[in-house]
């Protein structure tokens, strides 16, 4: 099997992206990324919670990187992440953009199925009768 290295961005799947391929696949490096300087720092969690996050993934040899948001570059035949902090670009294997948007992407919805904040109109059972028959979100 090749040997890869593997990049997650943070958050909370990043981090289950980052522990799932270090438990599977321990002989490939896994390199977990967040902007921040905690994990999960947007996330209204404990903080016992977060720091017990941060040191289980480092014990599984996931290496954290914290405070930094490299930018990747796939020019190349892999691609490569660059760091604006004067750190060191890394080539990767795999990158895996975990990242979301605290807004809803519902641009390819009809506009009378979504409500004024963006989100696509649902009932009690998720059901999105309003844009397609037999549809559950």
């Amino acid at each position: 099997m090749l040997r890869k290295n593997y990049f997650a961005f943070a958050g909370a799947v990043g981090i289950e992206f980052a522990g799932e391929i270090a438990a599977n696949h321990p002989s490939n490096p896994v390199k977990l990324i967040h902007s921040r300087g905690e994990l999960l720092s947007s996330e209204p969690l404990p903080e016992i919670f977060k720091t017990s996050t941060l040191r289980i993934l480092r014990e599984h040899g996931v290496d954290v990187i914290l405070n930094e948001r490299p930018r990747v570059d796939y020019s190349g035949a892999l691609p490569k992440l660059i760091f604006s902090s004067g750190r060191e670009s890394i080539t990767a294997g795999v990158v895996i953009m975990s990242i979301s948007s605290a807004k809803p992407v519902t641009g390819f919805v009809p506009s009378d199925a979504v409500n004024p904040e963006g989100y696509v109109n649902v009932d009690t059972k998720y059901d999105c009768s309003l844009i397609y028959s037999r549809l559950f979100a």
